[in-house]
């Protein structure tokens, strides 16, 4: 059929891993507000790692506000601050969504970066994806993907 999308494109879609992300969390839920659930998370200590890039997620700078909805959708909003090895600061910041699966949660994210460091100015053109799980309240290693350039 002329013009029919081929699925296998997307589930096929080549990325390259650009880091791996853990973190330690500090959760504050405020439950049964006028539009939800909302949870406030403060990142305590963390870290990232990958080919290119290295180093810590710098504490008490880096958080997230989320939403579940009554439908049991949740969505989020992250600001992460990367501060590299050799001392460069990048500002991750993403839009969460999560759903909820047997035991915890599915979340995908979009996240996108911006630094005035030089050597890693290619960042802040990056688009990228995140893929990880959160079961039985432990939130799984984030693995960062950058999506092929078009």
């Amino acid at each position: 059929m002329s013009g029919a999308s081929n699925p296998r494109i997307y589930s096929e879609m080549p990325v390259e891993h650009l880091f791996t992300y853990e973190v330690d969390l500090d959760q504050k839920r405020i439950d049964c507000g006028p539009s939800g659930t909302k949870i406030h998370t403060l990142v305590t200590r963390g870290t990232f790692e990958g080919e290119r890039l290295k180093g810590e997620v710098v504490a008490n700078h880096s958080f997230e506000t989320a939403e579940v909805r009554s439908d049991g959708f949740i969505t989020g909003d992250l600001r992460l601050l990367l501060r590299t090895d050799d001392g460069a600061d990048i500002l991750m910041t993403y839009i969460a969504t999560a759903v909820t699966i047997e035991g915890g949660m599915s979340v995908r994210n979009y996240p996108y970066f911006e630094t005035g460091a030089e050597k890693y100015l290619w960042i802040n053109k990056v688009q990228a994806v995140t893929l990880y799980d959160v079961k039985d309240g432990v939130l799984s290693p984030i693995d960062v993907y950058e999506l092929p350039k078009p």
